[in-house]
């Protein structure tokens, strides 16, 4: 969870520059990486702790009441299983809407660049045609 948690505050703590946005992606991308090889880690366990849900093969001392304890596990690592998978979407879902921010800003810098070259050449050529 701390690597679940430094990733969330890197992607939800970075800020890009209003002005000139390019190439912010790729102070992203080392953070990205890290973020594929927890959510490869993720995988596994899932796919480890479904197979322990599925095939249950725990060992309890006979003093216990193995009904209830196989209950409790159970519904414990599907509980985690849950909340973890929610946690890595909502992870995945803010590193898109921050490429998304990116890419909004990129635009709107390169149509307001153009609106000025293009109403830069309509003066130019409406004072040179009436000279």
């Amino acid at each position: 969870m701390t690597e679940l948690n430094r990733i969330d505050r890197i992607v939800h703590e970075f800020d890009y520059p209003r002005y000139f946005p390019f190439f912010q992606k790729r102070k992203l991308r080392p953070t990205y990486i890290s973020f594929e090889g927890l959510q490869s880690k993720f995988i596994q366990w899932n796919k480890d702790a479904y197979e322990i849900i599925k095939e249950p093969n725990l060992i309890f001392p006979s003093s216990t009441d193995t009904q209830t304890v196989f209950l409790h596990v159970t519904a414990l690592l599907r509980d985690i299983r849950s909340r973890l998978d929610s946690d890595m979407l909502l992870l995945l879902n803010s590193f898109n809407r921050t490429y998304d921010d990116i890419n909004i800003q990129i635009n709107f810098v390169v149509a307001t660049t153009s609106f000025v070259a293009t109403l830069a050449g309509l003066i130019a050529t409406l004072l040179s045609m009436r000279v």
